[in-house]
């Protein structure tokens, strides 16, 4: 079922439970049915962002993690956004990260090595401090 027809069929259903409605509050409807329309409109759109919906066909792996690894660093070597593999993983804190979690890499045609010793972030060091000469 695509996604047109299931708006068009979510619709039809809800216009005729508006109809029945209203013959029962005629006065009072339009407003709430309007603000209702509008609320499930967008959340609507932004629940299909956040899913990241993905075709049934997509090409993907999964990759379990490892000790050392970081969400980063499994995103660098998949060439993937790190933003979106949390969103399609519902990784919400990459910190609680765990040991063994399986996690869906779309777009991978087969699971990589990522290298656990060399993940930390590059440290940013302190900027000397510039001796001034006197005049």
């Amino acid at each position: 079922m695509t996604l047109k027809s299931r708006v068009l069929k979510f619709l039809k259903n809800y216009t005729s439970t508006i109809s029945r409605l209203r013959m029962t509050f005629p006065n009072n409807l339009t407003r709430p049915t309007f603000f209702f329309l509008i609320v499930a409109i967008f959340s609507g759109c932004q629940i299909l962002k956040n899913l990241d919906i993905l075709t049934t066909n997509q090409q993907g792996v999964y990759h379990t993690v490892q000790k050392g690894q970081t969400l980063d660093s499994i995103a660098s070597v998949y060439n993937i956004n790190v933003v979106r593999l949390k969103r399609i993983n519902g990784v919400y804190d990459p910190r609680k990260l765990q040991i063994g979690t399986r996690l869906w890499i779309p777009g991978a045609r087969q699971v990589l090595n990522v290298d656990s010793k060399n993940n930390k972030k590059a440290a940013v060091k302190k900027k000397k401090k510039i001796k001034r000469i006197p005049k």
